[in-house]
């Protein structure tokens, strides 16, 4: 019977070492991991290859593809124990890139890749590795063009009927 965590883990992944620390601290005060979903991505400007700078691509890696690689890696055993799955999440945008996103749908198909190249590695131990496609996803950051052109009370409303409420 699978046993509820009852505890949020915030972690800023910065590195090999961070991802490791993270593992480790859940693992400690929840127990061995059965599920890893590798969620966070960062896209946070448009950017045209002659604005590339090297602090700005090593951001996109350690968000879209390399933490996912040390969160997997430090993961593993635990995942290997309990059979468990990684469920990595990429974007519509490795098939349908647009201007201005240079470097997100690249991360994205290295992390597709990866994906691929765990399954092969791990799933003969037993765990599953799957990547799932996303498109856009409604929130506050994606509408916030268009809810800047609206009075304060519309954007709310708006807002209000878009996004589950908790």
């Amino acid at each position: 019977r699978p046993v509820e965590a009852d505890r949020h883990f915030v972690a800023r992944l910065t590195g090999r070492e961070s991802a490791h620390q993270l593992v480790k601290q859940v693992e400690e005060q929840v127990g061995p991991i059965g599920l890893l979903v590798n969620n966070a991505a960062t896209n946070p400007m448009t950017t045209q290859l002659q604005d590339l700078t090297e602090p700005y691509c090593q951001m996109m890696l350690e968000a879209n593809l390399l933490g996912p690689l040390w969160l997997c890696q430090a993961a593993e055993p635990s995942l290997v124990a309990q059979r468990g799955s990684i469920i990595n999440i990429s974007s519509v945008r490795v098939c349908r890139p647009g201007p201005g996103t240079i470097l997100y749908p690249v991360t994205k198909a290295a992390l597709e890749s990866l994906t691929v190249v765990l399954a092969m590695e791990l799933g003969p131990r037993g765990v599953r590795v799957n990547a799932i496609r996303v498109g856009t996803v409604p929130g506050t950051a994606f509408m916030k063009d268009v809810l800047e052109k609206l009075p304060a009370d519309t954007a709310r409303r708006l807002m209000a009927d878009i996004l589950p409420s908790h």
